[in-house]
């Protein structure tokens, strides 16, 4: 008489190859999440500073003066682009790509228009008071003047209910071409003027 043998699998030699994978698969989803978010930063970062370059041109282009910490200067006479028509002509003209103006994190929800907060306007006839702010604010800061900046790499969007020791990132291109990526506290409300 022959011995018994098996042509295939149990039900319950399935199920348990099937939670094994499952469980491999969740510890290998855990360990990727954090790299996943580092690589999107570094896009962010790699965004902001092909925006940077373009700037320069930009600048460079309309014969802009460099901004010295503490002299008056305008919008204008530094070359930046001037209201809603020069921000229209710097991203046809100087950067084409309409995915470096979305951050790899943006989340249509989120309320932001494209991803990034622009410094890049000023010299508005129709918003006088603020093109003065800017201009203050551009001879105030000088070439640490954000003209960029991001805040999207953060999980939590309602922040007022999150501990006072939680952080948030803030990414920022300054008008030197300096990109500044930082984590500070979550209920500091002048995050922006560091």
């Amino acid at each position: 008489m022959k011995p018994l043998t098996r042509k295939g699998f149990t039900l319950v030699e399935i199920l348990i190859c099937i939670a094994i994978l499952s469980l491999l698969a969740a510890v290998i989803f855990a360990a990727a999440g954090p790299a996943r978010e580092s690589a999107r930063q570094r896009v962010c970062v790699s965004n902001l500073h092909q925006i940077g370059l373009a700037t320069a041109m930009y600048i460079a282009d309309y014969d802009g003066v460099e901004v010295v910490k503490g002299s008056p200067i305008t919008f204008s006479q530094a070359g930046l682009p001037v209201g809603s028509k020069g921000l229209e002509v710097f991203f046809n003209s100087y950067l084409k790509d309409a995915q470096l103006r979305i951050c790899p994190d943006w989340r249509h929800d989120s309320g932001t228009s494209d991803g990034y907060f622009w410094g890049l306007v000023g010299d508005d006839p129709q918003y006088p008071d603020t093109a003065r702010d800017l201009d203050a604010v551009l001879s105030e800061r000088g070439q640490d003047y954000i003209l960029a900046g991001c805040i999207n790499h953060n999980v939590a969007k309602d922040t007022d209910d999150l501990p006072r020791w939680v952080q948030k990132r803030i990414i920022v291109l300054r008008l030197s071409q300096k990109i500044d990526n930082k984590l500070i506290p979550l209920h500091d409300r002048s995050a922006i003027a560091w």
